[in-house]
């Protein structure tokens, strides 16, 4: 996925969608995505450009990055109980 599709899924889920900065600098982040549970997104194509995600109580965890260098400290699962 190139970043105009990452960056669909965090404008269509911004309260489940976060940055993780370390000091100053952005050091992973974290996409979740609210979908219906019989449902899942299409993984192929970007969310529609100004159109929220579905509500929903069920949250499909898109992708989750931590800097290689910051692995391993516990900053995934932080990013997981924000």
């Amino acid at each position: 996925e190139g970043p105009a599709a990452l960056r669909s899924r965090a404008d269509a889920s911004p309260d489940t969608c976060f940055v993780l900065d370390v000091g100053s600098r952005p050091a992973g982040y974290l996409l979740a995505l609210p979908y219906p549970a019989d449902r899942c997104p299409d993984l192929t194509a970007p969310e529609t450009p100004g159109e929220p995600a579905a509500p929903a109580a069920n949250l499909h965890l898109h992708d989750i990055v931590v800097a290689p260098h910051l692995r391993r400290r516990g900053l995934a699962r932080h990013l997981l109980l924000h």
